[in-house]
């Protein structure tokens, strides 16, 4: 598992109590930021609105969440793109 996550070059995961929401992350240097806006992103989404957790809606969460990785991505990619850097194509 330390492998994948080294390989992925970033590594995340959200923590919810009453009235505090805490994302705790790790990226390596050379992380590719859309990359790691996603799994930012993705984290945000577990701990904004309503949360789908229960052992029927596992599954839905992820995909909720995964809808904000990618606007996350989405939003960079574009912003990235108008600024003109590299790799935003």
């Amino acid at each position: 598992m330390r492998q994948g996550i080294l390989d992925m070059g970033a590594w995340a995961f959200a923590g919810r109590r009453p009235g505090v929401s805490v994302i705790h992350y790790w990226a390596a240097p050379h992380v590719d930021p859309l990359h790691l806006a996603y799994i930012l992103g993705h984290e945000v989404g577990h701990v904004s609105g309503k949360q789908l957790r229960s052992r029927r809606n596992a599954w839905r969460e992820e995909l909720r969440a995964d809808e904000y990785g990618a606007a996350a991505y989405l939003a960079l990619k574009h912003v990235l793109a108008w600024a003109g850097k590299a790799g935003a194509a």
